[in-house]
C-alpha cells in the first residue's frame, strides 16, 4: 500500500472513529476532478496536506490554467515542502516547459528528500534540455531515490531533449 492510499485509510479511520482530525474535505479532495475546487483548494488551504492532494488532483486532470499557481509554489521557498512536492508532481504530469526552470531551482534549494524526489521525477517527465541538465546533475545523488528518479529521467527524456 503506498503513502497516499495509507493516508487515506488513516483518514477514513479516524473519521470513523468520530474524531476531527480529518474531514470530509480530505476525501472530496482526494477524489475531485472539480478544477474549479481543487484550485480553490490549492489557493485558499493552509493544511499542507490538502494543497499537496489539490495540486495531484490538478496534475491528475492536466488542468493548464494551474499552472502558474503551481510554479508560484514550486518557487516559493516559505511553502512547506509537501505544498511544493504536490505542486512539483503535478508540474510533472502537464509537461509544460514553463515549470523546468523554477523546477530546476526548487531543486537546488530543497532538502527535503521526498520534495527532492518530487521535483526530479518531475523534471523527468518534461523533454527539455534544462530538465536533462538538471537530471545529469542528480544521477548520482546520495539519496538512491534520488538517483534512480534522475536516471530513470534521462532514460525517459534522453532520447527527446536536445
Amino acid at each position: 500500500m503506498n503513502c497516499r492510499a495509507m493516508g487515506l485509510v488513516l483518514c477514513l479511520a479516524v473519521s470513523f472513529l468520530g474524531l476531527s482530525a480529518c474531514s470530509s474535505t480530505a476525501v472530496k479532495v482526494q477524489q475531485s476532478k472539480d478544477p474549479a475546487f481543487l484550485m480553490q483548494i490549492l489557493t485558499t488551504e493552509k493544511a499542507e496536506w490538502l494543497v499537496d492532494d489539490a495540486a495531484r488532483g490538478l496534475g491528475r486532470i492536466s488542468h493548464a490554467a494551474a499552472i502558474p499557481a503551481l510554479i508560484a509554489i514550486v518557487s516559493d521557498p516559505n511553502a512547506g515542502h509537501r505544498r511544493r512536492a504536490g505542486a512539483a508532481w503535478a508540474l510533472g504530469q502537464m509537461k509544460d516547459l514553463k515549470a523546468v526552470v523554477p523546477l530546476a531551482s526548487a531543486l537546488d534549494r530543497a532538502s527535503d528528500p521526498e520534495e527532492r524526489f518530487a521535483i526530479v521525477e518531475a523534471l523527468g517527465r518534461i523533454p527539455n534540455a534544462e530538465a536533462k541538465a538538471a537530471l545529469e546533475a542528480m544521477k548520482n545523488d546520495s539519496d538512491e531515490m534520488v538517483a534512480k528518479a534522475a536516471r530513470k529521467g534521462l532514460k525517459t527524456i534522453g532520447e527527446v531533449a536536445p
